[in-house]
C-alpha cells in the first residue's frame, strides 16, 4: 500500500493534499542510524521500511540518550531507486519519541 501512495503523484495536487502515513513502533537503538557528514540525518528502520529525518540535531540528541524508544511519526512515502532496484521509504514530517526503560533480565 505504501508503494501505491508513493507512486500516486497523479492522485494529489491542486487542492488535494499529498497523503501522509502515520506509524507507531517500539524501536531498539540498533535500528537507528545517524548518517551524513555531520551525522544529523536519522534513519529509523521500522520493519523493513527506512524512515528518514534530515538535518535534525535535536532528534539525534534524543535518540542518543536511550536504548529503546516508543516512536510515533508522520511522513510521506517515497520510492528510492538504487542500482535499478526500487524500495519504499518514508520521509518524516513530524516525530514524537519517548525513551523507554530497559528491562533487566534478572
Amino acid at each position: 500500500m505504501l508503494k501505491e501512495f508513493a507512486n500516486g503523484t497523479d492522485v494529489y495536487g491542486n487542492a488535494i493534499p499529498e497523503p501522509r502515513i502515520a506509524m507507531q513502533a517500539i524501536v531498539d537503538s540498533d535500528k537507528i542510524i545517524f548518517q551524513g557528514a555531520d551525522k544529523t540525518t536519522v534513519k529509523i528502520m521500522i520493519g523493513n521500511i527506512p524512515c528518514l529525518k534530515f538535518k535534525d540535531k535535536e532528534l539525534v540528541d534524543k535518540l542518543s540518550q536511550g536504548q529503546r524508544f516508543a516512536i510515533t511519526l508522520v511522513g510521506k512515502p517515497r520510492i528510492n531507486v538504487y542500482n535499478d532496484r526500487e524500495t519504499i521509504q518514508l520521509f518524516i514530517d513530524d516525530i514524537d519519541v519517548s525513551i523507554l526503560p530497559v528491562k533487566s533480565l534478572f
